[in-house]
């Protein structure tokens, strides 16, 4: 098996694990903002260990190039998956926890914004906001994947530049073989 085979389907079967632990913690934990930001944090930590491992993969050297096109061949592949999956648990797995969703962000929202003293009509704003978004429609998967895909190439090519390594120029003590480019002519 491939290297990019076996990442993305690591990569999806870590994604759907968390899903799962996700929606069986509730609709307070599918609204929390925190989760947001946890999922980030760990969707970057996994793309750090993506490189690491496919970097070994290839005898402990990567160049930038292979890296930045691993990781985002991986990411997109898995978001895609991730998209999927939020389709069928909107749409078919529970078809009402869009707005069970909903209510806790909004009710969330609305403490948030009373602690900072907002006025009425900033506070309806941001709830109607919360009531325009849709989790489990295939607009909200193709904003996802578009969103995905830049984040993908934004971290990609940071973590490829923090851990390419290229292969020496020597090896072993020794000058690495020059290829006479006039043998082609």
């Amino acid at each position: 098996m491939n290297h990019y085979l076996k990442a993305i389907i690591g990569f999806c079967l870590l994604h759907l694990l968390l899903v799962i632990t996700i929606y069986l913690l509730g609709p307070s934990a599918m609204g929390s903002m925190w989760l947001g930001i946890g999922m980030m944090v760990m969707y970057i930590a996994i793309m750090v260990g993506l490189a690491i491992w496919y970097r070994k993969q290839l005898g402990g050297y990567a160049t930038l190039k292979q890296l930045f096109v691993f990781l985002f061949v991986v990411m997109i592949v898995g978001g895609i998956f991730s998209g999927l999956l939020n389709l069928l648990l909107y749409n078919v797995i529970d078809p009402e926890l869009e707005a069970k969703t909903k209510d806790v962000m909004k009710q969330a929202m609305i403490e948030r914004l009373e602690k900072y003293g907002m006025s009425e009509d900033v506070i309806e704003e941001s709830v109607n906001r919360i009531d325009e978004q849709e989790f489990g429609s295939f607009k909200a998967l193709l904003n996802s994947l578009f969103g995905g895909a830049i984040m993908a190439a934004i971290f990609g090519v940071i973590i490829s530049l923090i851990f390419r390594k290229n292969k020496p120029e020597f090896v072993d003590g020794e000058e690495a073989p020059v290829i006479d480019s006039n043998l082609n002519s």
